[in-house]
């Protein structure tokens, strides 16, 4: 009897947000077994066609210049995995591949055009990915069709501006883009209760970026087991028969195969990172660790020292988030269930970094550092967007049949307003942006004016390309610290670079002390000049065949052969200067 009256107010359901719906009031057979051949097909052209919209939606907000922040990172290592020889004398680029199948599938692109050609190239390809992952995830959610094109703004928005941890998945070029593709067409399955196939998905997403798809795998594992035990439960509470509510669940002895495929796929992005850490001994892991997490990517793994901006903005969507979940309660046991579950999970895993750090990072540090490396906050400030955004969708539907406006207004408040909002800034930003943003983040500070930026940025390209025309490819350079592009514009090899930290223990111990020796501070910790007994000593220990020298900070020049210059900076040869 319980089951009759929940089927039928079900179908009552689907009947009013099929009729007052704010979407295309037609649903989606993308999944579904019961299309013809005709419909199945136009269906999927639909979808292609909202991919392609998503996908235009993505570049108004991430496309701008490059390279991007990470791109001038990951993609330069790519042209180094495959081509060995180019900046091969280069700390970074010798070090461990940690992302070996993203270089070794998208970093190709790298020996066929140019770096700029092949990041618009390799983000065309990402931004596709995750526009398809993005429609099968809302599509299977929702069954409307233009349901992912209309929600993808505010989606972006909550993640620009609600974000703890400074994570992001829509953006450059690199690994993670792809492996968030592929988890959230994962995710699509389990809203379909094809789990087996989910597990599919979330390895090929390891495979790209290890620790994106193996924490999604891990939250969902979790998540499983807990809508399991909460349809078994509601058998006891309702006194019907467990087997009918359980098997609505996809059971997991039908799994395996989905399962064992899984690991299979996601064998080339964890054997990788196993291989960090091969032969290396505990103290020396703990060090890499601490330099890690303390030093280097803090603002990403560290939870004591996220800005306090970023937990008011956090907090923000959480209670936003928690709001309408309030007025969904009822959804539990709908395709809304999994979802809540796997946003619980990735929140307590969440709540477990912060303990983490506030726990041991005070007495402990090396034990702290050895847990916080594997960025915790990931997902979570990927998931609370996506179920602020997924919550919207359906308050925008359900609300309809409300006699109350309030809840309507709200859904298009939020639906039209805040991301539409932020695409358009984004756009006219990228419009007249004048540096890229790796560029942007390093080469110049907030304080310079535009015009001093330009000029800066211009004569940066000047001794790059002068490099790039007339040294040796094998020359090793003393890059400034202020910069992270050198190797993407110069095409040659530097002894250090603040961005471009190794990620294995040996390498980052190795970058720690070469970044402390390499660039001289003073007791405050302020920049200072190099001395000339200085610029000779680091000529002997590590080979340096030229010094680019900033002229901002380095107001006397040393006494070394002169081979090019401008207003901002000035190249040095030390070679002749060598025994």
């Amino acid at each position: 009897m319980h089951i009759h009256a929940s089927q039928e107010k079900e179908g009552l359901d689907k009947k009013n947000l099929k009729k007052f719906s704010i979407f295309l009031p037609k649903a989606s057979r993308i999944g579904s077994k019961n299309a013809d051949c005709a419909d199945f097909g136009k269906e999927w052209g639909l979808l292609a066609f909202e991919t392609l919209l998503v996908t235009c939606i993505f570049s108004l907000y991430a496309g701008v210049m490059s390279p991007d922040v990470n791109e001038s990172h990951y993609l330069v290592k790519a042209q180094h995995f495959w081509n060995p020889a180019f900046a091969e004398r280069d700390l970074f680029l010798a070090s461990s591949d940690a992302h070996w199948f993203f270089f070794a599938t998208v970093g190709a692109l790298t020996q066929w055009m140019n770096l700029p050609v092949a990041a618009w190239i390799g983000r065309t390809l990402g931004w596709l990915a995750l526009a398809m992952g993005w429609c099968l995830f809302i599509r299977r959610l929702s069954g409307f069709r233009l349901a992912a094109a209309t929600t993808a703004p505010l989606w972006i928005a909550c993640m620009h501006f609600g974000h703890l941890s400074g994570e992001w998945v829509v953006g450059g070029c690199e690994a993670k883009v792809f492996s968030y593709a592929l988890a959230f067409i994962g995710l699509s399955e389990i809203a379909i209760n094809r789990w087996s196939k989910a597990w599919i998905w979330f390895g090929a997403a390891s495979a790209f970026h290890v620790l994106t798809g193996g924490w999604i795998t891990l939250a969902t594992i979790i998540s499983y087991w807990i809508v399991r035990w909460r349809a078994s439960l509601k058998s006891t509470v309702d006194n019907v028969d467990e087997n009918l509510l359980i098997d609505t669940v996809e059971p997991i002895r039908k799994q395996w195969i989905g399962l064992f495929f899984g690991l299979c796929f996601s064998l080339p992005g964890l054997l990788p990172a196993l291989m960090l850490g091969r032969g290396v001994a505990a103290a020396t892991a703990e060090e890499g660790a601490m330099i890690y997490v303390f030093q280097r990517l803090p603002h990403h793994l560290s939870p004591l020292r996220f800005a306090a901006s970023r937990w008011v903005s956090f907090g923000v969507l959480v209670a936003v988030s928690m709001l309408l979940a309030w007025g969904f309660r009822r959804c539990r046991g709908t395709k809304l269930a999994s979802l809540f579950e796997i946003t619980t999970v990735v929140s307590l895993i969440a709540l477990v970094g912060v303990l983490i750090d506030v726990c041991l990072s005070n007495w402990a540090t090396n034990w702290s550092a050895s847990l916080l490396r594997f960025y915790w906050f990931r997902w979570n400030d990927v998931i609370w967007p996506t179920l602020l955004t997924v919550l919207a969708m359906k308050l925008s539907t359900i609300a309809s049949n409300n006699e109350s406006q309030i809840w309507r207004s709200m859904a298009i408040l939020l639906l039209l307003v805040p991301g539409p909002l932020l695409l358009g800034i984004r756009y006219i930003e990228n419009g007249r942006a004048d540096l890229a943003p790796a560029d942007q983040a390093s080469l110049v500070t907030r304080s310079e004016t535009k015009p001093t930026q330009r000029k800066i940025r211009n004569d940066w390209l000047d001794v790059c390309y002068w490099i790039h025309s007339n040294t040796p490819e094998d020359s090793l350079f003393l890059t400034p610290r202020s910069q992270q592009t050198f190797k993407w514009y110069a095409q040659r090899a530097e002894v250090a670079c603040w961005k471009d930290a190794p990620q294995d223990a040996v390498g980052l111990i190795e970058w720690e002390r070469r970044m402390l020796d390499i660039f001289p501070r003073s007791l405050e910790g302020y920049a200072i000049p190099m001395t000339g007994e200085h610029i000779m000593r680091m000529l002997t220990e590590y080979n340096i065949d030229y010094l680019i020298v900033d002229r901002r900070l380095q107001k006397q020049p040393p006494t070394i052969p002169l081979v090019h210059s401008n207003a901002t900076y000035a190249i040095f040869h030390l070679s002749v200067m060598k025994p």
